[in-house]
């Protein structure tokens, strides 16, 4: 069995997180945590949520070596 281990404290921020309801409106959150709370809360409603998009944040140009 192989055990991994946390390599990092920093958050994790690679992505976003988009909502897609039935009416065609969508929610973008920037952190995982308040996405998957609001969709186990809005869940709750029928025909409300279609479905879940994670998203790829921009890469920012690095400062350093390139």
């Amino acid at each position: 069995m192989e055990i991994f281990s946390q390599t990092s404290h920093k958050p994790y921020d690679r992505h976003k997180y988009r909502l897609h309801l039935c009416d065609e409106r969508t929610i973008d959150f920037d952190d995982y945590e308040n996405a998957q709370a609001h969709w186990f809360s809005l869940n709750q409603v029928p025909d409300y949520l279609n479905y879940f998009e994670v998203l790829d944040k921009p890469k920012t140009k690095s400062k350093g070596f390139g």
